[in-house]
């Protein structure tokens, strides 16, 4: 039996991943990983067996991924579903702008009435400013 030992960066090498991944899957799995550990001057490697077993459980996470991506698509109930979400999410969007802009014309129409009243004031003051000027 091989006695070689793999450092985390070689199995992130050799199985295409981050080393980040790989040190999740070891804190996930320590317990069943625990005999295949040695750690050699603050360096954590793995036996062959631990490498096996990293790989093992990395293509299950994949394979369990493709199946649930495959099993979403191929559903044409899930695909509609989707479909109108989006839809649904694309229309509460327009609603909000559409509120939103009429929220804006009503501001507009009070500020344009309280301008006309404050010139309609200001047009009376004058009038009869002039109206007490001529008099005078």
């Amino acid at each position: 039996m091989e006695s070689r030992l793999y450092s985390i960066a070689d199995i992130a090498q050799e199985l295409q991943c981050s080393k980040a991944y790989i040190y999740k899957l070891l804190t996930k799995y320590k317990k069943e990983l625990k005999s295949y550990k040695r750690t050699i001057k603050g360096v954590a490697y793995l036996s062959i067996d631990g490498f096996n077993f990293i790989e093992s459980k990395l293509k299950h996470n994949i394979d369990d991924e493709k199946k649930e991506k495959i099993n979403i698509e191929s559903d044409p109930q899930q695909e509609l579903i989707n479909h109108l979400q989006e839809e649904v999410k694309y229309l509460r969007e327009q609603l909000q702008e559409q509120t939103d802009i009429k929220k804006r014309e009503q501001l507009l129409r009070m500020k344009e009435s309280q301008n006309k009243i404050l010139m309609q004031q200001q047009i009376g003051e004058i009038e009869t400013k002039l109206t007490n000027w001529r008099k005078r």
